[in-house]
């Protein structure tokens, strides 16, 4: 148990506030993950929603703010596509406009030129993708990166043509 607590080994309010505070001015939080380190804190529903209340209040938390820099951070850094940002928000529970928003900002020949590059990355290590083994291989790993699948195929089939034509002019 945390140290600020009653004698009844519940969290004062303060204590609540001050670990929340802490941990949301550390990293971006979004309301959903800061309700969970509260119940697993032990606060009463009472002072949770009290301590939610003053984080939303003072700008502790922005759900908006937080979807933009989850999905520019998982985009950028982790090179999910869109389909697995949006799961992952959806899990926490962020949906609607904001989320929508977020996913159209991304600029669509940074995400292009990405796919493009999981799929070359993942038929050069697999030797190619013409076989349908190899361009399955390709497909599911690009999936599991949560792209779409009609730009996968798209990418898929210009990395193929790129290789043809590479290869034809080898043969010249």
């Amino acid at each position: 148990m945390y140290s600020d607590a009653e004698d009844n080994g519940q969290i004062t309010y303060d204590a609540a506030l001050k670990r929340a505070a802490r941990l949301c001015a550390r990293s971006e939080q979004c309301g959903a993950a800061i309700r969970r380190r509260l119940a697993e804190w032990g606060v009463t529903d009472d002072i949770s929603a009290q301590v939610m209340e003053y984080l939303y209040k003072n700008s502790y938390i922005d759900d908006s703010r937080y979807i933009r820099s989850f999905v520019n951070d998982k985009f950028r850094f982790g090179k999910w596509g869109r389909q697995k940002i949006r799961h992952s928000l959806k899990e926490n529970g962020l949906t609607g406009q904001d989320v929508e928003t977020a996913l159209n900002a991304i600029d669509e020949a940074e995400y292009m030129a990405a796919l493009k590059k999981a799929v070359s990355e993942k038929a050069s290590k697999r030797g190619g993708a013409e076989s349908y083994a190899d361009r399955a291989a390709v497909y599911n790993f690009c999936m599991m990166r949560g792209y779409e699948p009609e730009l996968i195929n798209r990418a898929i089939d210009e990395y193929r043509k790129k290789n043809r034509a590479s290869e034809c002019d080898k043969k010249k």
